[in-house]
């Protein structure tokens, strides 16, 4: 069973935020290849990431899900907009869940909760070819610069650890590029 299996039919996500959902990063752009799947939930409104927060932990203790709490702090803001005049993001870390009711999960699952939708999600990543997310439905949603797999990871804006997760990227994902090229020629 994969994690996205285990995502789907263990009640991951509880009934409340059932419709308000998606995975988004590097499990979205390619299941095989990615090290953890992060799970994002949405709330109707910033000031409800606390209290869903609380809620999530709750609900995994009750489920029998295994889980480390992360740190929950915010990225919160007293306006809505940046210098820049782009609606700022607002999350706020859960758990990472590895396994239910003692059956472990091939990948970890980061659990975040967001005020924001997919396309404010997507649009705030700091490399190109993540900012892709899967919705319930299996729908998947682009951001709006979005680079495929083959094509090299461009750095859309410099955050503390960009640059360690650019090469990992890059490397990642180099074996496509190669043989697209291979093809071409």
């Amino acid at each position: 069973m994969t994690t996205l299996d285990h995502v789907k039919t263990s009640g991951l996500v509880p009934p409340k935020f059932q419709r308000d959902w998606f995975i988004a990063g590097g499990y979205a752009a390619c299941h095989d290849l990615a090290t953890d799947l992060d799970l994002w939930i949405q709330v109707s409104d910033w000031t409800k990431l606390p209290q869903a927060r609380t809620q999530l932990l709750m609900f995994f203790d009750v489920a029998g899900f295994t889980y480390a709490e992360q740190d929950g702090s915010a990225e919160l803001d007293e306006t809505e907009y940046d210098a820049e005049g782009e609606p700022y993001v607002f999350i706020a870390k859960v758990a990472e869940v590895t396994a239910w009711r003692g059956i472990p999960f091939d990948k970890p699952v980061h659990v975040l909760v967001t005020s924001n939708d997919v396309h404010e999600i997507l649009n705030h990543f700091d490399i190109s070819t993540h900012q892709v997310a899967m919705l319930p439905s299996g729908e998947f949603v682009y951001g709006e610069q979005w680079t495929p797999l083959d094509v090299p990871p461009v750095i859309l804006k410099d955050a503390p650890n960009t640059a360690e997760r650019f090469i990992k990227i890059a490397h990642r994902y180099g074996h496509l590029r190669v043989a697209v090229a291979q093809e071409t020629t």
